[in-house]
């Protein structure tokens, strides 16, 4: 969900109950039908915008506050440890070696086979 805070909070509300019911109930023109609802909750909010009410953000098992860099040098610094360049030859071995295995594994996906159960 992206904003939760600018979203109706009987619309946050519905969604917390069906996420902890397990179940979610359709209704409309006269129908009604129950089924599974097995999901769970991941938002967005920008607390400037305003604050999301304490019974919500207490159905969240984590929170993560994240602050903008405004300094031009701090960015830049940034952008040179993301670079390919950037780190020891260590670090560079580790991610050649996990470039590896992630190529192995798209390479093997195919034959995975997943149970009707699962």
């Amino acid at each position: 969900m992206d904003d939760i805070n600018l979203l109706p909070p009987a619309l946050v509300a519905l969604i917390a109950e069906t996420c902890d019911r397990g179940t979610n109930l359709m209704e409309r023109e006269g129908l009604s039908a129950r089924g599974p609802a097995r999901f769970v909750p991941l938002a967005s909010m920008n607390p400037e915008e305003g604050a999301l009410s304490p019974r919500f953000l207490d159905r969240f098992g984590m929170c993560v506050a994240l602050n903008t860099l405004g300094e031009g040098a701090s960015r830049m610094d940034i952008m040179r440890t993301a670079g390919h360049d950037a780190g020891t030859a260590d670090d560079r071995a580790g991610l050649d070696e996990l470039r590896r295995l992630i190529a192995g594994a798209r390479m093997r996906v195919h034959a995975v086979a997943v149970s009707g159960e699962i």
